[in-house]
């Protein structure tokens, strides 16, 4: 598989052979449950993982007239959460009508369980559950693995995915986390660069912490709290 721009990909055609044999070439790939696509827009990925929690969604609602809202509330966190988290620092950067398409499938099942009407506003039933919007669940995943990077709570093959000033001091006026301006799109949307802005937002008493607990705690309310 090539990977780059539609207009770099589009005539590029490899030939390869390995030990008389013919490669064939893809424009996506599935690797440890994550499709790859050539252009790296997620989009394959998104529309299976789409997929399955819609199926997932269906057979829940079967039943859901036996099931108290504890136990749909634990079957969202098992098995809904769970596909909104796998990776999502991979393909979390994906574009806004992507992601809408897994927010729609919240809403419906956050709607589910609230018994609310159509038109009543994903927010305020996301507000009601305690629940992160899509978008703010990839951010606090996000911070959740620089967090562990800085931490040495990772291999430490990983450390070089962020660049730290040399500064003894950080100040509320520092970002601790440094990166290149971005001269592409696809720069833009990498972990290194994303990551980096994530954490940087963050306020200093947060990054600071060094509890894995803690954290997850307070950087949650901060990702609540963000516009989703």
């Amino acid at each position: 598989m090539a990977i780059g721009t539609i207009g770099r990909i589009k005539p590029c055609k490899i030939k390869l052979t390995m030990d008389g044999e013919h490669i064939e070439q893809v424009n996506e790939f599935k690797y440890l449950g994550v499709i790859i696509d050539q252009h790296l827009t997620w989009k394959p990925h998104i529309e299976m993982v789409s997929n399955k929690i819609s199926r997932t969604i269906g057979y829940i609602n079967r039943i859901k007239k036996f099931l108290p809202n504890s136990i749909l509330i634990l079957l969202y966190n098992s098995l809904i959460l769970s596909y909104f988290d796998y990776c999502s620092t991979i393909w979390g950067t994906s574009a806004d009508c992507y992601i809408s398409r897994l927010q729609k499938l919240q809403n419906r099942y956050a709607r589910m369980i609230l018994q609310a009407d159509i038109r009543t506003s994903h927010k305020l039933m996301l507000s009601q559950l305690g629940w992160q919007s899509v978008k703010q669940r990839i951010t606090y995943q996000y911070n959740l693995f620089t967090f562990k990077i800085i931490n040495d709570l990772v291999p430490k093959y990983l450390q070089p995915l962020l660049c730290f000033r040399d500064i003894p001091v950080f100040t509320r006026n520092t970002n601790p986390l440094y990166f290149k301006t971005p001269r592409t799109e696809y720069f833009n949307r990498s972990f290194h660069v994303h990551a980096s802005k994530l954490w940087n937002q963050l306020p200093t008493d947060i990054q600071n912490i060094h509890s894995l607990d803690i954290f997850k705690r307070e950087s949650k309310k901060v990702s609540l709290n963000a516009i989703s």
